[in-house]
């Protein structure tokens, strides 16, 4: 017998010596020698057609053979595959997460199979529609896995789940990740509730230290973005939020600030990108109306926003000049072509 481990410590329970040979299953119990390694059983093995012997008659685990067979005398040998791509898909929510952290691996959001109809749904967080989804009008979904040929009826909302053509999974929530220094005061005084009656999830990073939490209750959201303390950017972002939105443009309302922990809460305008949206099946006419929306605000950007930019300094000596435009393609080439597709770069581009 040959057990394919890795390390992965929230399933490590297999004690195996030097040699990798198992020598325990389970929590640790006296009498175990301290040289034992601990790890993680994958699922995968190579059995001998003798250890069939070992199983029980009826329902039984495969530890049990195990243990049998090592009482026997016999060895049960590991090869370790720890660093290897593994998910345990063993629960739905582990499924969901499973497929959202691929989505999340490939930059994406959103997969939609093309032959998927939702033109006319609202669609937000992560979600995978499969061949064949319908999905009605007005319906929404968040934080969802359609398995293929699944109708979902007009107007309906569905969150936090795995549908098919006649069930619905819900997933399980994941625990709070609030930072550890958060501005309590600043979220509680807007939501009118103790922080630890909030929900509170990771939603993205930007540049540098930044990270950015969605808090929500009773229906009730918005967007909280942490800056380290040395972020020069956290007074630009403050400063240009007011002029733009002085000026009209269609940027997040800034719900309070706390300059000291370098916080601040915004509006939340949802997940959905443009790119994201752009991924359901639409009229024409449609995707040029959204189109025409955004030339409009780029527009405006250029010209009336831009004749007022003296009212913000900070923005001024922030001008995307040539050396801006280098900074970021290098920053894109670094960390985008290098960093997340792994595709070799060449120097002259650097």
């Amino acid at each position: 017998v040959t057990l394919a481990v890795h390390n992965y410590e929230e399933f490590n329970s297999l004690w195996i010596d030097s040699a990798g040979i198992l020598k325990h299953v389970g929590k640790a119990k006296k009498g175990l020698p301290s040289r034992l390694c601990k790890i993680a059983f994958t699922g995968i093995a190579v059995y001998s057609p003798d250890f069939l012997d070992f199983l029980p008659e009826g329902n039984s685990s495969v530890v049990d053979a195990w243990l049998k067979a090592m009482a026997s005398g016999r060895k049960i040998g590991t090869v370790d595959f720890s660093g290897c791509l593994w998910t345990d898909i063993g629960t739905p929510t582990a499924y969901a997460s499973a497929v959202f952290e691929a989505l999340k691996k490939n930059g994406e959001t959103i997969y939609i199979h093309p032959s998927a109809d939702c033109g006319k749904a609202e669609i937000e967080g992560y979600a995978a529609l499969e061949s064949g989804c319908v999905i009605g009008p007005g319906a929404y979904l968040k934080n969802c896995v359609l398995l293929p040929d699944t109708r979902v009826t007009a107007g309906i909302r569905i969150k936090d789940a795995i549908v098919g053509p006649d069930y619905l999974i819900r997933l399980e929530k994941s625990a709070k990740t609030a930072p550890a220094h958060i501005s309590e005061n600043m979220a509680e005084g807007f939501f009118q509730r103790p922080f630890n009656e909030l929900e509170c999830a990771l939603i993205g990073a930007g540049g540098s230290d930044r990270k950015y939490y969605r808090l929500n209750n009773q229906g009730k959201s918005a967007v909280l973005m942490v800056c380290s303390s040395d972020d020069p950017d956290y007074e630009r972002h403050i400063a240009h939020t007011e002029f733009f939105r002085r000026h009209s443009l269609p940027v997040p309302e800034m719900f309070a600030t706390d300059k000291v922990r370098s916080q601040a809460l915004f509006e939340d305008l949802g997940d959905l990108s443009l790119y994201s949206w752009l991924k359901c099946r639409r009229e024409p006419a449609i995707i040029e109306s959204m189109y025409r929306k955004a030339l409009d605000i780029l527009v405006r950007l250029h010209t009336s926003v831009s004749r007022n930019i003296a009212e913000c300094p900070l923005l001024v000596c922030r001008l995307f000049d040539y050396e801006h435009l280098r900074w970021e393609t290098g920053y894109f080439v670094e960390r985008f072509v290098a960093g997340l597709i792994g595709m070799p770069i060449d120097n002259e581009l650097k």
